[in-house]
């Protein structure tokens, strides 16, 4: 039995590793701290070391270091909350096997463990070179066909969930090599053509948006690090054309040992993709109405947690939107949606009745691939979906159905994009403006909507035009958050509001409440008025021409001037907050706009574009980051606030005893570390200011406490002896 120490000071974190490894047949021991660690380690060598970095008496990477002087071959892997480069650094150079860095899926915590052993036992081990894995019971060709289909083959016999199962062993690749032949034949070959025949019947307007032909497949067996490995499972995926399937949006098949499940999904690697779906579905989800309502009713679809509330899906409902396959479905932040069948139910169908259930489960879920494309994937659902009539069609309509020359009021057609010949027919009414008519600038026409309906049901909204609508772009892109009349807590002062109105941008400098802070101050400055508010996060990535018009950019039409072209159709401010402003290149970021926001009004000709630029008189920039501004350029053009909490707020929130004994057990840390008097924040508290009392304690457990773990660990002080418990007992007498 593989022998494995876990090395961690914290006992609520042993606990936690020995319940996820418990039940993995390792023996597991457990150390307090690093000395402790490497006696034990001196004593009798350990297949694994799992180690936290800060701990009393010997720090995780100290550890590292002193036991491959002792045990070169030991695989070690550290687990820690710290993502400091020099502490990865110093991992990799002391002979750290893996580096994680928490929150860890558990799925990836077990694979890295699995994987770790695997290898640490053919370096050492003279049995492991050995080993065999125990054959399996003989399943006869006949047995793998139920008998009940006699006639009609299941696409997926029973066997190929058997062989998956065997994969699931500490040496996975050794069974695969001893059963790829049956491998290929029951499951990969099965599953290719499946999703090859899917292919073929899937709608052109999913056929232009999907790569069908090219690497859909992800290997069972697979090389990582110059070292192969073979995983339990079998993925394939349509994703965007041009696209990468480790990063964009995809409609999958997968089989594992319990079960066949299709779907949609975010690829491991797609945070800027998953962005741009959030994005999409919160700015856009009304108009989407018709496109979601198939996926929210239905009661087999499994959808991620975040989706589900992005949905309105309710709490029960979410319960069931666990991960299932390790790669595919460990989507960060919940955003997958996915139909399960089990494996004793999904060796009942036959190819063409698995074609046909997937086919119809993808165009359920398409409109969530869309969304995952850009910025323009309104536009791409409304044209790709809607069903155009051939001539003969649309003559013959006229034919049979037309009984006068104009159109009854209830029926008065919608703009199109489509250009249709000219018919000798009255003038129809003007659309009906949508409801948000007060930010479309004067050239812009309606967005077509999303239709689904029966040819006859389409015809009869065909629009008789003979010109083409030509379209605004801003008419994909809607303000996130209207004036309201919430009052914001904490009210930013009169100085700030004076200060934004007098210079136009200003730069809030703090750490954990900037970003409140800056919502805050714009929802105060639009109040009472027609204006809005946006809010952009600027990665490090971003360039200038990622916010432009560029044809290839992030953003296609140019958040910048979408943002823009909706403020100069309106007379009130209109406030765009740029977070995390710190952290990008503000000349790159900012480019031209930075003299444009300095003289509003201005045109100025882009570079390398023949488009011009204004910035109009009524908009207002908000930046936010924790470090000074370096560029003499952009201090010029950004006032800055320096911001620092005030904790006297808590006095409005809770009962005066309660609240002056918390105050003073914030102050006895921040006087340990001031730096945590930032870093902490009001946020946390604020965000359960109507049940502040009853909230108390995760906030604090949760929130709070792991900020200050490092610092109390340095002090010789134990981060368990100030859980809220704990302190209940012993500082927080009043709460008792």
């Amino acid at each position: 039995m593989n022998r494995v120490l876990i090395i961690e000071d914290e006992p609520l974190m042993r606990d936690l590793y020995k319940s996820l490894l418990e039940d993995q047949f390792y023996e597991l021991t457990e150390a307090e701290n690093g000395t402790q660690a490497l006696d034990m380690a001196q004593e009798t060598p350990f297949d694994l070391y799992i180690t936290d970095i800060m701990m009393p008496k010997m720090s995780g990477l100290e550890f590292l270091r002193e036991l491959k002087k002792i045990d070169p071959s030991a695989h070690v892997i550290i687990v820690t909350g710290y993502d400091d480069i020099s502490y990865n650094r110093k991992a990799i150079e002391y002979g750290a096997w893996r580096y994680l860095v928490k929150p860890v899926a558990r799925s990836e915590f077990l694979n890295v463990i699995r994987a770790g052993l695997i290898e640490h036992n053919r370096l050492i081990d003279p049995d492991f070179a050995g080993f065999d894995m125990p054959a399996p019971k003989a399943e006869p060709e006949a047995q793998a066909e139920p008998e009940e289909s006699a006639g009609i083959e299941p696409l997926l016999k029973d066997i190929a969930f058997s062989k998956l199962k065997l994969l699931n062993a500490e040496d996975a690749l050794s069974a695969y090599n001893e059963n790829a032949d049956a491998i290929f034949e029951y499951v990969e070959q099965p599953m290719q053509n499946l999703l090859h025949e899917i292919a073929r019947q899937l709608p052109e307007y999913m056929q232009s948006l999907l790569e069908i032909e090219e690497k859909l497949f992800e290997p069972i067996k697979r090389k990582q690090m110059k070292k192969e490995f073979a995983v339990d499972y079998y993925y394939g995926a349509f994703y965007p054309k041009g696209g990468n399937r480790s990063q964009d949006g995809q409609l999958y098949i997968a089989i594992n040992e319990d079960r066949f499940e299709y779907g949609f999904i975010v690829g491991e690697y797609g945070d800027d993709q998953r962005l741009v779906f959030i994005g999409n579905l919160r700015n856009h989800k009304d108009k989407l109405i018709e496109d979601l309502n198939d996926i929210i009713k239905d009661g087999a679809i499994i959808k991620g947690t975040l989706l589900g509330k992005l949905l309105d899906i309710d709490e029960e409902d979410l319960n069931k939107a666990e991960p299932i396959l390790p790669t595919p479905m460990s989507s960060p932040g919940g955003t997958h949606a996915c139909y399960q069948i089990p494996r004793e139910k999904a060796v009942t169908f036959n190819q063409e009745s698995m074609v046909e259930m997937v086919l119809r489960g993808f165009q359920t879920l398409y409109p969530l691939f869309v969304l995952t494309t850009g910025s323009d994937a309104i536009e791409k659902l409304n044209r790709s979906s809607q069903y155009i009539p051939s001539q003969e069609e649309l003559e013959q309509w006229l034919e049979t159905e037309v009984k006068d020359d104009s159109f009854p009021q209830s029926q008065q057609p919608k703009p199109s994009v489509t250009e249709f010949p000219t018919l000798t027919q009255a003038q129809p009414e003007p659309a009906p403006e949508p409801a948000y008519k007060e930010n479309i600038p004067a050239s812009a026409s309606v967005v077509p909507e999303r239709r689904r309906e029966p040819v006859r049901r389409i015809i009869e909204h065909v629009p008789v035009r003979s010109e083409t609508v030509q379209e605004s772009s801003y008419l994909f892109y809607q303000p996130r958050f209207y004036a309201d009349e919430q009052q914001p807590v904490p009210e930013p002062s009169k100085r700030w509001k004076s200060l934004l109105k007098r210079r136009r941008q200003v730069y809030i400098r703090g750490e954990a409440d900037v970003e409140m802070l800056a919502e805050n101050l714009a929802r105060a400055f639009i109040q009472g008025t027609e204006g809005f508010r946006d809010a952009l996060v600027l990665h490090p990535s971003l360039k200038y021409s990622d916010l432009v018009r560029q044809p290839k950019s992030i953003y296609p039409d140019g958040f910048f001037p979408l943002f823009f072209e909706a403020a100069v159709s309106i007379d009130a401010p209109c406030v765009l907050v740029l977070n995390h402003f710190d952290t990008c290149d503000q000349l790159e970021i900012l480019g031209e706009y930075l003299y444009l926001l300095q003289n509003r009004g201005t045109k100025l000709s882009i570079t390398r574009s023949s488009e011009f630029l204004v910035v109009p008189e009524n908009v207002y920039v908000i930046a936010t980051g924790s470090k000074e501004i370096e560029e003499t350029r952009v201090r010029q053009v950004f006032a800055q606030i320096d911001y620092q909490p005030d904790y006297s707020i808590l006095l409005e929130l809770l009962p005066e005893e309660k609240a002056e004994e918390f105050l003073n057990l914030l102050n006895e840390f921040f006087e340990m570390q001031p730096s945590l008097e930032n870093h902490v924040g009001v946020v946390p508290f604020l965000r359960e200011k109507d049940d502040l009392e009853e909230a108390m304690p995760d906030i604090w457990d949760i929130d709070v406490l792991p900020l200050a773990a490092a610092m109390l660990q340095n002090k010789g002080v134990r981060p368990s002896d100030f859980t809220w418990e704990k302190l209940l007992e012993t500082k927080l007498k009043a709460w008792t």
